[in-house]
């Protein structure tokens, strides 16, 4: 069974905010598969601050200013950093109507 983007949204909002793990399951026959966990490589999170999904795909916003992006299954595809995180750590991830990433 596949998740759906807003069951995915929800089981990593609760995952980010009780640190990541590498926990499966789920209760009353839910599934859910939380996926990351606390440092600096890739695929890891260091306080994530927000997430968004588009096109299939996951975006992961942390307080070093790293936009990491996964498949909807929680595979590492690629990452870059904001030019000047230093001055403001990001506080969310948008998306313009021509595709852009926006991170306030």
């Amino acid at each position: 069974m596949r998740l759906t983007r807003w069951h995915l949204l929800a089981v990593l909002a609760l995952s980010l905010l009780s640190a990541c793990g590498g926990r499966s399951g789920g209760a009353g026959g839910a599934r859910y598969k939380v996926w990351g966990q606390a440092g600096r490589r890739s695929g890891s999170f260091v306080r994530p601050r927000a997430i968004g999904v588009k096109d299939d795909e996951v975006y992961v916003v942390d307080t070093t200013g790293r936009i990491q992006v996964f498949t909807l299954d929680g595979e590492f595809l690629r990452s870059w950093s904001t030019p000047a995180y230093e001055t403001g750590t990001p506080t969310g991830v948008a998306f313009s109507s021509e595709g852009r990433v926006l991170i306030p």
